[in-house]
């Protein structure tokens, strides 16, 4: 388990694709804003086959565009949460786990 304070080492972490991120002091309140704005994967299987798949491509590529023109360390960190989900959360903490271990 990998522990981060900043953007910068979260962005270093999401790039290696770390099993488990522990967020400490403020800025977890932020990370788990961002994460309360994605989708459960159950939300998110209803919304795909509700769409025939369509919708998810749609959202990829808006999700790129956004990436590709926002300079904005938030918005890459919200796109590299995507493949996190929340583990534990506690006063202090936030622990992220990697959603491909569930598998």
């Amino acid at each position: 388990m990998v522990t981060v304070k900043s953007k910068e080492e979260l962005l270093k972490e999401l790039d290696k694709k770390s099993d488990y991120i522990c967020i400490e002091s403020s800025f977890a309140e932020e990370i788990l804003k961002l994460m309360k704005n994605h989708l459960t994967e159950k939300e998110l299987m209803g919304f795909e086959l509700g769409s025939r798949g369509g919708i998810t491509t749609l959202a990829y590529i808006i999700d790129f565009l956004r990436e590709k023109i926002s300079k904005d360390e938030i918005a890459r960190i919200d796109r590299k949460l995507k493949i996190y989900k929340i583990d534990r959360i506690n006063e202090e903490n936030i622990i992220l786990k990697l959603k491909q271990l569930d598998y």
